[in-house]
């Protein structure tokens, strides 16, 4: 299988799998623990020395942590908001995967180099937009609808990163740099404990305040989080903004 055709694999399985001299991929009884962190520095260290790869990484990873780790307790918000069965919540899954579907075809298929910068931008603050409207949902339509905003801008930001890194990045590092962007893939999980953590925090002030019980503070408690992670992804979107609008990505693949 060509390099291109093993694009999301896991980090640990790409640097397993990218033969040592090149952009192919061999055995994994080839590749040593130290022959992996070499790799794994070795893409660091390229990343770190181009602005049109290491800004829009830095943003994944920020947006890995502060935003798609929401979707480890969506399971909880469709129980306590929203309210629904787990058929309801099935559909609530479902709505993020619709509207990474919808990205593909509208953005993803249609993007140029030249727009890869600013769609990601753009993604990014839609994404931003969406967790935060999440927080404000009270109905079920309303949830669908936030959700399904959240899974467009996340596969338009993904599709626009990865597609620059797949232009910018020559084959025989190109397993090693893939493998640095995927490592917010851990970020997910320990986002979800920090925002469990948050909503915990918030929760247990919420029913000390009011004199209410942890269980009927949840609801305020679960819609605050996700407003307030939506500014924090709006935030970091906005502070990365320039340097990845300044980037050009190049037209033909490196």
């Amino acid at each position: 299988v060509h390099p291109k055709g093993r694009y999301f694999l896991k980090p640990g399985d790409v640097l397993t799998l990218v033969e040592p001299g090149g952009g192919g991929f061999g055995p994994a009884a080839r590749r040593s623990p130290a022959r992996l962190a070499e790799d794994l520095r070795e893409g660091f260290s390229f990343v770190r020395a181009r602005p049109v790869l290491w800004a829009p990484i830095l943003l994944a990873y920020l947006l890995g942590f502060f935003g798609v780790s929401v979707v480890r307790i969506i399971a909880l918000f469709a129980r306590v908001v929203v309210r629904t069965t787990g058929g309801g919540y099935g559909l609530l899954v479902a709505a993020s995967g619709l509207g990474a579907v919808v990205a593909s075809v509208l953005v993803t298929a249609r993007a140029r180099p030249k727009e890869l910068p600013r769609n990601m931008v753009v993604a990014a603050l839609c994404f931003s937009a969406a967790l935060a409207g999440l927080g404000y949902a009270r109905t079920y339509a309303w949830a669908f609808a936030a959700l399904a905003a959240l899974g467009f801008g996340q596969m338009a930001f993904r599709s626009a990163v990865s597609t620059t890194l797949q232009l910018e990045t020559p084959d025989r590092l190109r397993g090693r740099v893939v493998s640095v962007l995927t490592l917010d893939f851990s970020l997910w999980s320990i986002g979800a404990l920090a925002t469990g953590l948050l909503v915990d925090l918030l929760a247990t002030r919420r029913a000390a305040g009011l004199g209410v019980t942890f269980e009927a503070a949840q609801p305020w408690a679960l819609g605050a989080a996700f407003t307030i992670l939506g500014g924090v992804c709006a935030v970091c979107s906005l502070l990365l903004a320039r340097t990845i609008l300044r980037t050009r990505v190049s037209a033909s693949e490196g």
